[in-house]
């Protein structure tokens, strides 16, 4: 037997707008689409946020302020995504470390058993609740890698 190839580090494609991750970017580009990308006047769905600029000053004669149903900080339609083309470098760095903690959490958890299923099953409920807690912060801050 050989050894086990180490996993190079992919994300699921998330959703710039929400963070809400998904099986394959056809789909995240369809929910970009339906949730991000869909005109509030006219319910109109546009595949870019610039067609969606187009539309609004063209057919409304207003100006795209903010990017519907996006979280504060990311609404702002300067910032051309399309699936996941366009996403900050940055970000999806991050993810890849939040993604590297989650799995070291879950090795750690897996090695340790000295209780059988019940005390595991606890506690992998424990660092799930504490990783969604905390993923609000930037786990670059406090982890060095």
């Amino acid at each position: 037997m050989g050894r086990k190839k180490r996993k190079i580090a992919e994300i699921k494609p998330f959703c710039y707008y929400c963070n809400r991750e998904f099986g394959d970017e056809k789909v995240l580009k369809q929910h970009q689409k339906v949730r991000h990308l869909k005109c509030l006047h006219c319910s109109r769905k546009l595949s870019t946020v610039s067609g969606l600029i187009v539309h609004m000053l063209q057919v409304h004669k207003e100006t795209l302020s903010r990017i519907p149903n996006a979280i504060p900080g990311r609404d702002i339609p300067d910032i051309v995504i399309n699936g996941m083309k366009g996403v900050p470098s940055e970000l999806i760095e991050e993810r890849i470390k939040k993604q590297n903690v989650e799995i070291d959490i879950q090795k750690n958890l897996k090695s340790y058993n000295p209780h059988g299923n019940k005390m595991m099953a606890l506690m992998n409920e424990v660092a799930t609740n504490f990783v969604k807690e905390h993923s609000k912060f930037k786990f670059s801050n406090y982890l060095e890698f």
